[in-house]
Formats: structure tokens, sequence, C-alpha cells
């Protein structure tokens, strides 16, 4: 404290500021300005010249600026833009997609996903226009409606908010970084629809937007330090698109119930409530249905359809079994009719386990119509072709598959090409005609070259498969001659060895 005192009684100011003469100053400086005069008549900015902070300040001061004005060129135009897209979408689905045309759900959800992006850009705008995740409507429409469809709308959604955003080299960098990363984002999501592949997605549209958006800076002649914060914050937009993705995504599937793959593959965790269940109380009904799945999926694959759907569905189509006693689905020898029109109930029983379940609808009625026939016969309503789920009648075929080359207590299990020439004979007016031939050629052409024991007791390889009689291919002997099964009278095929 001693030293202090010795330092401040030493240290005396060199300059003082007379507040006084200061103000004074100020007011002489203030008056000696001459103010700006504007002569009745006389043009202060013209049309298309940049407006100076004088002239808009004299431009306010005398009324002539209304900031709640409503500009109705600007109005027109954004609404002939939207408009105009909205019109091009809906030709691109009329020609490509006509069935989203038909269905309100996806119609809807479609136009959720345009406007939600479009909002959400126009919000982080206000932040920095590089950072607009405009790539968000491709990712969420890639993985819950279409690919192809996504890569439409991206391009939509680029030109708009090119169109949009002020003009320059930054519009042309918007719309570039925008569809540049729309193939690559189509071929990762054609591979594979997981939420690691969102991710990936994500770190793919970074690295494209700060490449993009530094080669526009860099053939513009921009200055070097704000073309690499703008590409950074590109970069930055197009992780925050697979982020908000995986944040929405599970949202609108809960919203439209929608069957995506990303879904669909955690309804097939054993550790589902209902197929753990299944395993536990039932277990061969359990593995039954993985052999059903397993088969269905093929067939769907076959056909053009949804694989994992149908593999799903198979999971839980004999789900009704849990509320059939253990003892009555364990039993050594056949049913009763009673018993079987009890067994029977299974159907009804999965549907209405399955209904409260935010489940897509075919899972639903893989449980309830799967055994249903086309012919009518099937039960339990006894629905016809046109009347029975797409994916129940694959999920039935799997399921009769499997069940005649299952071994039970009462007989051995059938031949592969038993079952085929059992299909053959009356499953083409049972079945769907379409779903059983890609069935059983797909089951056929898995036992190419494969050694059989025929029916004569001689042993021969498959060497050919014949079209027009799946169940009787082109074999040949142990001595080099060979047999066409299809014109040799009631020699077949007696097991696969």
């Amino acid at each position: 404290d001693a030293l202090s005192g010795l330092v401040r009684r030493c240290i005396q100011p060199t300059m003082l500021i007379d507040e006084t003469i200061t103000e004074e100053n100020r007011n002489k400086a203030r008056e000696a300005v001459e103010p700006e005069m504007c002569v009745k008549g006389e043009v202060i900015v013209r049309e298309g010249d940049i407006v100076t902070p004088a002239q808009y300040t004299m431009i306010s001061s005398l009324g002539l600026l209304s900031e709640n004005s409503f500009d109705v060129q600007l109005f027109a135009g954004v609404a002939m833009l939207v408009l105009l897209a909205m019109a091009t979408m809906g030709f691109y689905l009329w020609r490509f997609h006509r069935r989203l045309l038909t269905s309100p759900k996806q119609m809807l959800l479609l136009c959720v996903i345009v406007v939600l992006t479009a909002a959400i850009c126009t919000g982080l705008r206000e932040i920095h226009v590089y950072l607009t995740p405009v790539t968000l409507g491709l990712l969420l429409v890639a993985l819950l409606v279409d690919v192809r469809l996504a890569l439409f709308v991206n391009t939509v959604l680029a030109l708009l908010a090119g169109a949009l955003i002020s003009a320059g080299s930054t519009s042309y960098a918007v719309m570039l970084m925008t569809v540049a990363c729309g193939p690559m984002i189509a071929v990762l999501f054609s591979r594979s629809m997981l939420r690691t592949t969102t991710l990936l997605a994500g770190l793919c549209i970074a690295v494209s937007n700060f490449f993009v958006t530094l080669a526009v800076g860099l053939f513009s002649s921009a200055e070097m330090q704000g073309v690499l914060v703008n590409a950074l914050w590109a970069a930055g937009g197009g992780a925050l698109s697979a982020v908000l993705c995986i944040g929405i995504q599970p949202l609108l599937e809960w919203l439209f119930n929608l069957a995506t793959a990303a879904k669909l593959i955690e309804l097939s965790n054993p550790n589902q409530p209902l197929l753990r269940r299944l395993l536990l109380e039932a277990s061969g009904t359990y593995h039954h249905s993985i052999i059903v799945a397993n088969l269905a999926e093929a067939g769907c694959t076959a056909i053009g359809a949804n694989g994992l759907l149908a593999r799903v569905g198979a999971y839980y189509h004999d789900i009704g079994k849990l509320k059939i006693p253990t003892e009555l689905l364990n039993k050594p020898g056949k049913y009763t009719d009673e018993e079987f029109a009890q067994v029977r109930l299974h159907t009804q029983y999965g549907y209405e386990l399955l209904k409260p379940l935010p489940l897509d609808a075919h899972i639903k009625l893989a449980a309830l119509s799967h055994h249903e026939r086309c012919d009518g016969t099937g039960y339990p309503n006894g629905l016809t072709t046109n009347d029975i789920d797409p994916y129940a009648r694959v999920v039935a075929i799997a399921d009769v598959y499997d069940a005649m080359t299952t071994a039970r207590s009462y007989r051995a299990p059938l031949c592969a090409f038993q079952v085929i020439a059992n299909f053959e004979r009356d499953g083409l007016q049972k079945y769907d005609t379409k779903c059983v031939l890609a069935f059983l050629n797909r089951i056929a052409g898995t036992y190419q070259n494969h050694r059989i024991l025929l029916s004569d007791g001689r042993s021969a390889n498959i060497v050919m498969l014949n079209d027009k009689q799946l169940s009787r291919p082109i074999v040949q002997l142990d001595d080099g001659s060979c047999i066409d099964l299809s014109t040799a009278g009631d020699l077949h095929i007696q097991a696969v060895l």
C-alpha cells in the first residue's frame, strides 16, 4: 500500500480533457456542416442505380419509404415460380409416377416435405445463405417416397432456391451444389436405406458443397478468405441436411405410418415384443416364420416387389398362434375337425393383435389373409384374387411350400420337386399366377447341378430345367446318358441328395 501511494504521488497527468472546450468544438463542427437540400423536381436516384446511404436517408426523410409496404411484383413473381414448379412436378408425376397421384397419403407427404424444406431454408437463410439445407428435401423424398422422384424434386428445389436468393455467384453456387449431389445420393440410397447411410450421405453432400462453392468462388474472382468461409458454411449446410433428416424421418414415418427400409429392419429385430413372445412361447412357429420370410423375400424380389416388406410380413404372419393353446400347436397327430377350426382362428387373432400397432397395412393383411386362395376356397373370408393383399399372396405361397417340405409326425417331408409338381398341378388356380411362377423358377433354379434320386432308384445330376414343367428337368445319369423327365412317363425325382 505504501508503494502504491508513492507511485500515485510521483505520476502526474500530462494531458487533461477540457469538457467545456470539447463540447464547444463539437457544436462548431455541427454548425459547419451544410444541410443537403433537395429541390422540387430534382432526381435523387435513378432506376437501376445503387442506392447510397446518403440517398437512402434523404428518401426516408421525405417519407417516400414505407417499411410495411407490400411488393406486389415480388409476390407475383414468387407465386408464379411456385405455381410453375408445382405444375412441372405434377406433369412429372402424371408421366412417371401415376400411382402417387392416386394416393392422397403419398401426395400429402410429398407436399409436407417440400413445404418443410422451404420453411427450414427460409429460417436458416437469416443466419447464412450457404447454410440453407436444400438437400433435406432430396434425402427425405428418397427415403420416404421414391429415389428417382427425389432427383426431380431436388432439381426443382435447387432452381427455386437459386431464384429466391440474391442474384450473382451465390445463387449459382446454391443451385449447382444442390443439383451436383443428387446422383451420388441416389446411388447411395439405391443400395441401402439405413440410418447410417443417411449420415454417409450427409458427409458426401458436405464435401460436394465445399468444393462446388470453392470452385464458383474461384472462377468469379472473389476474395479467397471469403470464399473459404462460404465453402465451410456450405459444408455445414450439407451436414445439417443429414442431421435434420435423421430427426424428421421417424416423425414422418409415425405420422404417415410408412414402411420404410429402416422401420422394417427395426420390426424384424427378434427383440420386438411380439417376435420375442413367439420365440419363447411357440418356437416351432417362430422358426417356420423365419423360413417363410426367406422364401417370401426371394419371391417378391423375383417379381420386382418390396422383398423386405414381404420378409417382415412373413415374420408376423402366424403371430395369431400366440392365442392358440401350446398343447394344440404341438399335437403330434392330425387335428380333429374341432381342433382344426380352432387353429384356423389364428389368422383373425393375428390381425387383432397387429391392428392397433403402427404397422404397414400389408403386414397386418399378411397375418389375416395368408390362408386365402385366389379361387375363393381359402379362409377366413373366402376372398378371390383381386381382394387378397398382394403381399399376403406371396406369403401364402411361401407358407405352403415350407409346410409341405417340412416333416410332420404323420408324414415325411416332400421333395422340393414333388412340391413344385403339386403347384404345377393345381397351384395356378389357387395362387397368384405371376407370383407362383416366379417363386417356382427361383426354387427350381437353386437345384441346378444338384444330385438327385429318381423314382426307379437311379441317381443323376440335374443339367437343365424345363421352363414349361419345372418339376421334370433334364437329368444326366452316371453312365453319361441324359433323360428328359418331361417325356419319361411316371419317372420322377424322388429326393434331392
